[in-house]
Order: structure tokens, then sequence, then C-alpha cells
């Protein structure tokens, strides 16, 4: 029946099957004479029969399948299904797989109304009956493969479940997904089978990127997205079966993935039906901050190392969640039951988030478990500490800025550093006196320098204070001339988990030339009051303000305002157009009148009526017997200079309130002293080189027709026009010379071309193997070669007619290939190749049917999470934000000065005098007389103590996560 070709390389597959055409009708012929003839008694050899007729329709021939063959092979597949026999059923599942319905037969889809409800009862059943292996994998994966059928067919012709009589009818596109859908969660709302079950799982957020991306706003998609919530408690309510190497969490943290999956379509939930006041919204993030209050480890025999990868995926689903919902939302009051006094308690959806990760930190934080992570410095609840610290920093730095620009996406932190913007005389004179040294002297120089200083606060940030030069005193100059900024900035640079923050603050003047007004008594500053306001607020049809638009940048002022003009009412409406954040509240503006207090009774209203037209009387008596007002200019004066180069820094340092005697145990200095400074520049720069994303590369290979080895692969500049457009929605290209972000070892060469995409927490360089070029072809495929060989993901477009072998392209790592393979009807079959030691991932699945609108973003989300399924099999994976956790407690740990209250406040008063000092040898007599004393001190009176040295207390780490607890509070300290 069927021969190996073993014979010619370039005639077929290495170790394919070729049915020939004469072979396949006869034994057609011969297998369904056995399956209709054959008696009860060898009933064995009809489910052979069965299988391999299946096995030979659903082949990849070399040849066109005949009319005949089709005919009747559909037939015998629709009678097995009409029969009832589970036996036969079954063996029609497992034979047919996943390679029924991509064979694109003009019939197939006949025997939709047979497959679904067939697949649906298997799924619903045990693993095994009557130790009978049920193909439920198989049945899950041909449920989900259909989930794209309706909306890229519109309609379908299927046949009735009648026996007697085969006739088609026309199922409409609503009908196709009620049929498909309602089978599908049927068959895995109590699937206890892990695989069968994360398919289920992979189907439903296909399903649901797809009736979002195609808006079908009609389709209700509550359903769904509430399984897939229900599936994150899967660990705690349902026994979910574990195959051997498996992980227990497994269940949930793949259920975790596809919600975060989701998260990047939360606006387009905003148009939904299901999604009214935010129902969906609440439902997703609610159901997150349940699962993860339902995780949190009790004692240390809870904190496993699965409950830890648990309760982080959960924490980074909501984290994406929360950066992709609406701001508007957030901000909401809900009711959420009642309070501990039985009244209605109402809260915010970032509160509740806020809330969830707290009470994380502090359940974890009284764990002191010794069982670390792998090879990782840090403890498994130092691990969930980190991720709930991480994910409240990057709230607080990030929310609001996304999405971004492509141009903005790359870099989200600043590439400012403490020696940029540097005077030129200073760095002229460093190079000249330090040509011949240390080619890191001259930022060693800039440290060392007097007009910066660096700081530790909380433990947890590094802080750098730096007076530099203004170079825009005259853009920031009004043309007023009211104002005139100073001829210094102080830059304030900020290192933590999230990366490197860079805030310039500028000081403005009040100019000589200002105008002011004053009594003849040089009384205070006095602002003219209008004679009688007239002044009528205009309302709409609703009852809101007109907010005028200001187009102009100057604030209304007596000058430039009309006569009899309410003119704070102007100045209210001007603030709120120029600066919306200073707004109060998001619903109303600032000169709109405040609702009154439900609680203010009718007597307090008229008093305080009463008082406002008191004062008003007052303003106005007071106005009109000021007749005597004189104009005045302001003395011009000509101010000294200054030779203070840290004089901003300190008032800007202690506005803050870093000075103050109560935040003295959350604040410390860097040690700066010259021979200190190479060490620490050495570590900042290490720190300031980390991601401050997650990172990936992936690479991207194209296969032409009948190219079936390395050098012919690699020898393509480009691909069909169909793969060119799956790349320019797979990412951005940039130029890698000008581009800032993640490279993934590319050389940053001009006029050289690459595939990038970013979002809030991620990184993606695609390694484009039509895209890297080289000065020959021998170049070419070396570095082809050394970057795609490289790569753990491989996305492979392959428009030959026999299936990709990892073979091909042989590296040592391409763990994971994502095989795409354009189909003749304009959808894209998903084959998944991945080692044992990967575990399961999603949302493409093997065998997934997709079609081209929904293509790129789920083979990139594919990618990602399969990178991510590879990182977690190894020993030394860590992640990025515990890498620069590690980097800046090491800096801390080495170079924090301990220093007492006056010592502080005097090296930050002045810098390089306390640096200079510092470095100043002492003579030995005066330490010899020093410690001879404190020893006759402490021995008259051991129970005394020196305020000055006290033992300075540990410093507060996050004291907002700290765990309340009087009986542990700290004694105050008296002095530092």
């Amino acid at each position: 029946m069927c021969q190996r070709g073993i014979t010619s390389r370039g005639f077929m597959k290495r170790g394919d099957f070729v049915y020939h055409r004469g072979f396949m009708n006869r034994a057609e012929k011969i297998l369904s004479t056995a399956i209709q003839t054959l008696p009860a008694t060898h009933r064995e050899g009809k489910l052979a029969a069965y299988k391999l007729l299946c096995s030979i329709g659903i082949f990849n021939h070399d040849v066109s399948t005949t009319t005949d063959f089709l005919d009747i092979f559909l037939l015998i597949i629709s009678q097995g299904f009409l029969s009832g026999d589970e036996d036969i059923i079954y063996v029609i599942i497992s034979s047919c797989k996943v390679d029924f319905f991509h064979r694109c037969w003009p019939s197939s889809a006949l025997l939709l109304p047979l497959f679904t409800p067939a697949c649906c009862e298997i799924g619903q059943k045990p693993n095994f009956v009557d130790e009978k292996t049920i193909p439920k994998v198989e049945a899950l994966t041909l449920l989900s493969r259909l989930v794209c059928f309706p909306n890229h067919f519109e309609q379908l012709d299927v046949l009735t479940n009648n026996e007697k009589d085969f006739a088609s009818v026309l199922m409409d596109r609503t009908s196709l997904k009620r049929m498909i859908m309602r089978d599908l969660i049927k068959a895995s709302q109590n699937d206890v089978m892990l695989e069968s079950r994360e398919i289920a799982l992979c189907g439903l957020a296909i399903f649901l990127c797809e009736e979002l991306k195609h808006q079908r706003t009609e389709s209700p998609i509550r359903p769904f997205l509430l399984f897939i919530v229900e599936c994150l408690q899967g660990q705690s309510k349902k026994r979910t079966s574990v195959a051997e190497g498996e992980h227990p969490a497994d269940s949930t943290v793949f259920a975790a993935d596809m919600v975060r999956f989701l998260a990047s379509y939360a606006p387009l939930f905003i148009s939904h039906r299901d999604n009214h006041s935010g129902q969906l919204y609440t439902l997703i993030i609610d159901g997150l901050i349940s699962s993860l209050r339902s995780n949190i480890p009790a004692d240390i025999g809870a904190l496993m190392r699965n409950n830890v990868r648990i309760i982080k995926s959960l924490i980074f689903a909501l984290l994406d969640w929360i950066l992709h919902v609406p701001t508007s939302y957030l901000q909401q009051q809900q009711q959420m039951g009642r309070d501990t006094k039985n009244q209605e308690a109402s809260t915010t959806a970032i509160q509740r988030t806020f809330s969830i990760l707290i009470d994380v930190y502090r359940a974890t934080h009284s764990l002191n478990d010794e069982h670390k992570v792998q090879d990782n410095e840090l403890t498994l609840s130092q691990s969930i500490k980190l991720c709930c610290k991480f994910a409240i920093l990057f709230l607080l730095n990030e929310h609001s800025h996304f999405p971004l620009t492509e141009n903005e996406s790359s870099l989200i932190t600043t590439n400012v550093h403490e020696g940029h913007d540097w005077p030129s005389p200073s760095k002229q004179l460093i190079v000249q006196n330090e040509e011949n040294q240390n080619p890191n002297q001259s930022d060693e120089l800039i440290i060392h320098s007097s007009n910066i200083q660096l700081f530790v606060i909380h433990d947890d940030f590094l802080v750098s204070f730096v007076e530099i030069p203004n170079d825009k005193v005259n853009e920031l100059t009004t043309d007023s001339q009211q104002f005139i900024s100073r001829t210094t900035v102080c830059r304030t640079i900020i290192r933590d988990l999230c990366g490197r923050y860079c805030w310039d603050n500028y000081a403005f003047n009040i100019s000589s030339n200002s105008k002011t007004i004053t009594s003849p008594f040089n009384n205070p500053i006095e602002l003219s009051l209008p004679t009688k306001s007239t002044y009528q607020i205009e309302e709409t049809t609703r009852g809101i303000t007109v907010l005028e638009k200001f187009e102009s940048l100057q604030p209304p002022t007596i000058q430039n305002q009309p006569p009899n003009t309410d003119i704070l009412d102007k100045l209210l409406q001007y603030i709120t157009f120029h600066s919306p954040e200073l707004a109060f509240y998001s619903d109303r503006t600032l000169n709109e009148v405040s609702p009154t207090p439900t609680s203010i009774s009718s007597h307090d209203e008229n008093a305080i009526i009463k008082m406002i037209t008191e004062q008003e009387t007052a303003e106005q008596n007071y106005d009109s017997s000021s007749s005597e007002k004189t104009e005045q200019y302001i003395d011009n004066t000509i101010q000294p200079s200054r030779h203070d180069r840290f004089a901003l820094c300190r008032s800007h340092i202690t506005q803050l309130g870093l000075m103050m005697f109560e935040n003295r145990q959350n604040i410390d200095l860097l040690n700066t002293t010259k021979h200190n400074c190479d060490q620490l520049l050495r570590e900042l720069k290490n720190l300031d080189s980390l991601n401050c994303r997650e990172t990936h590369k992936i690479a991207v290979i194209y296969v032409g027709y009948g190219q079936e080895d390395k050098p012919s692969i690699f020898s393509n500049t480009h691909g069909s026009p169909p793969y060119e457009e799956f790349l320019t929605h797979l990412g951005w290209q940039v130029e890698l010379s000008k581009h800032t972000g993640f490279r993934g070892g590319l050389h940053p060469l001009p006029n050289t071309y690459s595939i990038y995409y970013a979002n809030e927490l991620v990184e993606i360089m695609f390694h484009v193997a039509t895209m890297i070029d080289g000065s020959n072809d021998e170049d070419r495929l070396r570095k082809k070669t050394r970057h795609i060989g490289n790569d753990e993901v491989q996305i492979i477009w392959t428009e030959h007619y026999h299936e990709y072998d990892r073979s091909t392209i042989a590296t040592a790592f391409g763990d994971v290939l994502i095989v795409i393979h354009p189909l003749p009807n304009g959808l894209y079959r998903i084959k998944i190749d991945k080692t044992s030691q990967t575990t399961n991932f999603g949302p493409l699945f093997d065998g997934a049917i997709v079609d081209k609108l929904i293509l790129p973003e789920l083979v990139r989300a594919t990618a990602i999470n399969a990178s991510r399924a590879r990182r977690t099999t190894l020993n030394n994976h860590c992640e990025f934000y515990e890498e620069r956790h590690r980097i800046i407690n090491s800096i801390i740990h080495k170079h924090k000065r301990e220093t007492t209250y006056e010592e502080f406040l005097a090296q930050s008063f002045t810098p390089l005098a306390a640096k200079t000092l510092d470095e100043t040898p002492k003579p030995n007599s005066q330490i010899e007389r020093r410690d001879q004393s404190s020893n006759a001190v402490n021995t008259t009176n051991s129970n005394v103590q020196i305020g000055s040295q006290r033992q300075r207390q540990p410093t507060r780490n996050f004291p907002f996560l700290t765990p309340n607890n009087n009986n542990n509070a700290p004694t105050p300290i008296t002095r530092r």
C-alpha cells in the first residue's frame, strides 16, 4: 500500500511515506469493504481498518486527493460517528488528530456537527474508561482549533444529524460560534486532565482575541472570561491530575499566563456590551486578587517552590491588567460588601490592588525560610517580597505612561548620569591633566566634585543630587520678565528596582523689572480688587460649568481681562486647561462649585453664607477707601556672585524633608572619597548597564518553496508578500545604529535593520534571517548561523510542501520551534515543536488554526511565553529586577557610610570639604587620647552612652509594607 522513499532526496522529504494515487484508491475500497462487512467477532480488525483509513486520508500527499476517494472517506467517517459506537469514535478522533480540518477539502466542513458533539462527550469523560485511554487531548485540540472558523468563513454548509438524509444546511457565523464554544466549554468545564485543560484555555484565549480584534461586540464573552478566571482557583478547588514531570502549579500558572496575555486587549473591552460599568474589568481584577489571597503562604511549609511560581505569575498578571485598564475605571468607587461596623464599604480597583500587594508582602515578611530559589541568593520569601515591591514601585513610576509610540517604547528610563551636562572648562581641564592616566579618572573627579552628593534612601534607592549650569536661562525666562531662571539646575538621579530616572529642578527669581503695588505704609504686597463683580457663570443644560479654552500662554490678569471679570474663575479655568494634573477631582474642574456636603444643616449653611457676605462687604469697603495706592518698582539690586556650588541642591533636599531629624534613620550617604570612587563608579556603571525590563531574543526564519537545507534557507534576503506583511505586524522595524533599546546582541551598524517590540515590562529583538546582512555570502551565512543558532525560540515561516524538520538547521539551542504553515483558504496552521524539558505554554498550541488578523500578536505572545517556560528550567536564571536588587544591595553594603546626625548635616552642606577632611590623615596621638578618654568614661559609668555615637537602629525598608506590631515599636533616637 505504501513505499518508503529513500532513493531521491530532492524528490521527497527524508523518511516520508508516499501514497500513490492507484494504491490509495485500491486501499480505500479494501478498507471500506472491511469496515462495512466485518462481523462483530472481528471487531479489532474493523477498528484497525478505521485507523488505517483515517491515516491515509489526512496524510500530506505529494499528489492531490481524488474526488472519489474523498467522497467515500467522508461517508465512512460520518457513518462511524452516527453509529454511536464509542470505540469507533475514539479511533476516528485519535487518528484524525489535528490534521483533518486544515487539509482544506471542499467538503470537510460538512462534518462539523458530527465532530463537535463527539469531542464534547469525550472531554466530559474521565481519563480512563474500562482500562482504555480516552483521546481527550485530541478531542480538545480539534475543538480549540475551530474557534477562528466562524469569523473567517462567515457561513458554512454542514450536514444534518439525520442518518437517513445527508442533506446540508447553511449555518451562519452566530450559529457556528454557539455550537463550537458551547461544546468547548462543556468539554473542559469538568476536565481534570492538565494537558487537555490547558489546550482548552488556549482555545478560549484565541477566541476572545478573535472577537475583540474583529470588533464583534454583539457576541457574549463574559462566560468564557469567567471560565478562565475560575481556572485561577483550579489548584485549590479541583484536584488536577498531574502527569510525570509536570509541576502541580502548572494549571494555575498557565491560567495566569492566559489572563496576562489578554491584558493587552483591555482597551478593546470598553465598547463591548458585556463590559457595562466595567463589569469585565471587575471580574478579572477581583479574580486575580482573590486567587492571590488564597495562595498567600500561612507558614514555611506552604512556601513551596510551586507556590512561589503561582504568586509571582498572579502578581505580574495583575500588574499588566492595572497598567492597561483605563485610569477612570481604576478610580471608580465600587461597593464591596459591609465592613466590621456593618456599613457599606466601597473601594477602588487601585486601592484593592495595592492592598493585596502589601498583604502578600507582610505575610511573607514574617517567614524566615532558608530554602533558596535554586542558585539565587534570595530565599523563597525574599523572592515573593521583592516581586511585590517591584510591582508597587512600577505602578507608582510607570502607570498611565503607556501605550507609547514606537520610538518612545524603546527606552522607558533615562540615559542621563552624573557626568552629563558638565561645565565644558572643567571637562577640558580634566582631560588635559589626566591625559595619560586612567580613562575613568574624569568620572571619578566628577563624583569627587563639590557640586555632587550621593545618598541611600530606605536602603532601596540610590539618589544623586548634582548642581549643573543652566543652559536654558533665556528659554525659561517669561516674556514679561517677571520671573528669571537661576543660573544653575538641581539634577536628581534616582536608581531603584525599576530603572534610572532623572529630575531637573529649576529655581526662579523675581525680576527687578517686576511691578508691584504697595501701600504708602509699606504694607505687604496687595492685589487690587475690581469693583462689585457682575460676572455670571455660564452653564450648559446639564448644569456643568463651561470650560473656556485658553489658547494663550499668558494667565489671565487684571491687565489683559475686560472690566467686571471674575479673574479668579478665569485663572482656575486656565490652570485646569494647561495643568489638568492639578485638578483635585476627575469629574469636575477647579472653578466648579463643590457639591454641598450631605451632613451640613440649613443653620450652618446660612451661617456660612452670612460670613462670606460680610467678608465680601469688608473687602469692598477697604478697596473703596484705599485711594492713595502708588505703583513702585523694586530697586535694581546687584546680586553678589555665589561660590557655593551645592546651594540649590541643598535647598531642594531640605524642601523634600530629607534633612529632618525624623527622617534621619531612612537616609545615608555613600562613600565618595577619592580612594573609594573607582569601585563605586564601576558598580554604578554595572547597575546602569542592566536591563530594566524583561528581554527576549527570538529568531525568525523564512523557508521558501522547495528549500530543504540551511544554505538555501539562509540565502533568502526577502520573503513572500504574506511573510513581509507578517513581519510588519510582528514588531517595529528599527535601524540598529539609532536604536536605544535592547538589541539582542546585534551590532549597531549603519543601514542595518531588524524587528523590535516593547511594552511596559517586555523587550523583544527578533533576529530576522532575511534582514541580517553581510559583506558576502560566506559572511552573511556566518552571521545568521551565529545569531539564530543561539536563540532558544525560533519562529519558522515555511511555504514548503513538507513539514519542517528541526534537523534542517541543527543548533545547540532551538528548544522551541513555532512553525507557521499558510493554508490555501487564508488561514494559518501552527505547529509547536518543543523539548521535553520545556513546560507547556500558550496561547498558541500544536495544531492551532488562526487567521491573518490575529496571527502576529498570537505568535509574539507565544514566543514570549515559550522563552519564559524555557528559562524556568534553567538553574542560574534570575529575573531582571532581582539582578538589579542584588547590585543595589551590594553597593549599599559596601559603600554606605554610617555617620552621626551632625556629620551627616555637615557633609550634606559642603560635600567637597567633607570629602577632603575624610582623606586628611589624623595624628595617632590625638586618636589615642580620644580612645583613652572614651575608655575612661565607659569605665566610670558603663550605663552612660554618648548620644552622638549611639548605635543606629536598622533602616526601615519600605515602612508602609512593614507589618504593624505595637510591641516592636522603634525606640526614638535622641541624637545622631
